[in-house]
């Protein structure tokens, strides 16, 4: 037994090893159900056409060759699709297909003769490379925006690598009309450097998939863990995260900023009457309507129970009480429903303006309190109102 047969059963087990762990994956771990089979059916239809080349299983040659042909074909296709289902991107069925289909329809042109050897290793090293070098273009496209540029000509330049020295290999033995090396068993050192290549081409590629998938889930958690598992919104933690970066910013350009604190009145009166369901519902229906009146810069946080906290970025005090009585109002006009019923409600507002000339002195802590303390006021005053706390004056009380 040689060197390149040797290599090519190391890669029958690499694949298959890689193949079960996709399915593991899949079944056990939950990744990505249809991406992860799709990679598994990737490694093991490429474990199959490599130990059809391997081992002499006594098929005649023509069967042998499209067997392990067209096995090697689907796989690249099959990680191809994996690959796009797991991007949320176009498959390209209808372009995998015509290729499919060309390559069969070029082959029975060709034959399965000995002497036409050459043309069939040209057409196979052409179809891989079109399917390679595809994938490697989709990845590139849709990877640059969730992971970076550079991760992702990192992640594709393996199947673009491997595609071009492929349809090379192929191309250089057709028009120079060389025999020697084509087949995969034969001794020869080309067989070995490529057999090389592709195992640790093939390591790489499957360490890129392990990385997306990891960095997903990792993104996936980060959002879960600042995210209010009932409205959707930033949480606590994020809010108190937002507020550190703000103050931040602050320190390098100075400039107005305004906290708000919204409180949703009689909340526990809606949860007895109607029952926490109820509750939840109307809680939703704030949180959309706060997201509604806040702009893409501003920072919106359910802060805990029935409060809320936005924060308004480059804003002063008529803007913040413009914003404040647009909240309280899109609130009173909602209705909620719950079974034949129809529940209405109203939130009072707190808010606090720091003008840009206390942006290096002022503590955002110290912001939110006095927004709290606003509120406090709204609520002691008779509800479903605004309060305005500007630094330096009294607090100032807008009436429904």
């Amino acid at each position: 037994m040689n060197i390149p047969t040797l290599l090519l059963l190391l890669l029958v087990a690499q694949h298959a090893l890689y193949g079960a762990a996709w399915w593991v994956g899949a079944m056990v771990l939950r990744l990505p159900r249809m991406a992860a089979l799709h990679w598994m059916g990737y490694c093991l239809l490429l474990a199959c056409s490599l130990l059809l080349h391997a081992l002499d299983l006594g098929l005649s040659e023509g069967l042998l060759v499209a067997l392990r042909n067209a096995s090697m074909l689907l796989a690249c296709m099959s990680v191809r699709r994996g690959l796009a289902l797991f991007l949320q991107r176009d498959p390209r069925d209808m372009e995998q297909l015509g290729v499919l289909i060309g390559y069969l329809l070029c082959a029975a042109a060709i034959g399965p003769q000995a002497e036409q050897l050459v043309a069939r290793h040209a057409l196979m090293g052409c179809a891989l490379a079109w399917v390679l070098c595809r994938m490697g273009a989709e990845q590139v496209a849709a990877l640059r925006d969730e992971f970076g540029v550079r991760a992702a000509w990192v992640l594709a330049l393996p199947p673009i690598a491997l595609g071009l020295g492929l349809a090379a290999r192929g191309l250089h033995g057709w028009w120079f009309d060389v025999h020697v090396g084509l087949r995969l068993t034969d001794d020869s050192q080309g067989n070995e450097m490529l057999l090389l290549t592709v195992l640790a081409l093939s390591t790489l590629f499957q360490f890129s998939l392990l990385y997306l998938v990891t960095f997903r889930l990792l993104k996936k958690l980060h959002r879960l863990s600042q995210q209010d598992s009932l409205t959707g919104l930033l949480n606590r933690r994020a809010w108190d995260q937002a507020l550190g970066t703000e103050r931040q910013r602050l320190r390098r350009r100075p400039g107005p900023l305004a906290l708000l604190v919204i409180d949703v009145d009689h909340f526990k009166r809606i949860n007895d009457l109607h029952g926490h369901a109820a509750g939840d519902t109307a809680l939703v229906a704030v949180g959309r309507a706060l997201q509604h009146v806040a702009r893409a810069t501003d920072v919106v946080a359910r802060l805990g129970g029935e409060e809320f906290g936005i924060l308004l970025l480059d804003t002063d005090v008529p803007g913040a009480t413009a914003v404040a009585e647009r909240v309280r109002h899109e609130v009173s006009q909602l209705q909620v429903s719950h079974g034949l019923e129809m529940i209405s409600f109203t939130v009072s507002v707190g808010a606090a303006v720091q003008p840009a000339t206390e942006s290096e002195s002022l503590r955002l802590d110290e912001l939110q309190a006095c927004a709290d303390a606003a509120l406090y006021r709204a609520k002691a005053e008779g509800r479903n109102r605004v309060v305005i706390e500007h630094f330096g004056q009294q607090p100032r009380l807008r009436m429904a």
